[in-house]
């Protein structure tokens, strides 16, 4: 009788192990959603209109979707914002993560934004809040204004255009920028 609940347990511990390695037991549909989108589209461009007039304009060289968990994420980004009909903000980043019910997009790595006026930010992460209309941040930003001259600080909130800008806190004192303004892209 002993052999036999130690064989019992020995299975039981077994199949404990085996249920804990990779690929050893079976996935529900749920728990692998969050890993592999529903959709991916390479060379994508999506459009965001309020009342028949285009508001942004997201072109990304791939952008996967997790319909159940209301987002996207797009690698290779440039964001065009939009008011009036007239361009007022381009951002670049390398990735972007959009909520596709609020339109909210948090814009992650190398982030180089300019306005048609000649301002800059750089930053390495930002949020575009799309109802509230401005940007926020609490990494390091730099702001090269259209006059050469550089502002460095941690965390900013602004307006698409970058235009009205508020630093969080000042790290660098404005300076002469030595940077050329032109974007690579």
């Amino acid at each position: 009788m002993r052999k036999k609940y130690v064989k019992i347990r020995g299975c039981v511990i077994l199949a404990a192990v085996a249920a804990l390695l990779p690929g050893c037991s079976q996935k529900t549909p749920l728990e692998s959603a969050s890993f592999r989108p529903d959709m991916r589209i390479s060379h994508f461009t999506s459009y965001n209109y309020h009342h028949s007039t285009l508001s942004w304009k997201l072109e990304a060289a791939e952008s996967a979707y997790y319909l159940d968990e209301n987002r996207s994420i797009a690698e290779s980004v440039l964001l065009h914002y939009y008011t009036n009909k007239a361009v007022r903000a381009v951002i670049q980043a390398d990735r972007a993560v959009i909520n596709t019910r609020t339109k909210d997009i948090e814009l992650i790595g190398n982030v180089d934004a300019l306005s048609p006026s000649g301002n800059r930010l750089l930053t390495d992460r930002i949020r575009w809040h799309h109802l509230e209309k401005y940007l926020d941040t609490d990494e390091p930003v730099k702001i090269i204004r259209k006059n050469g001259d550089v502002i460095e600080g941690i965390g900013l909130r602004a307006n698409y255009d970058l235009e009205d800008y508020e630093l969080k806190s000042v790290r660098a004192v404005t300076r002469q920028s030595d940077e050329i303004l032109e974007r690579k892209r």
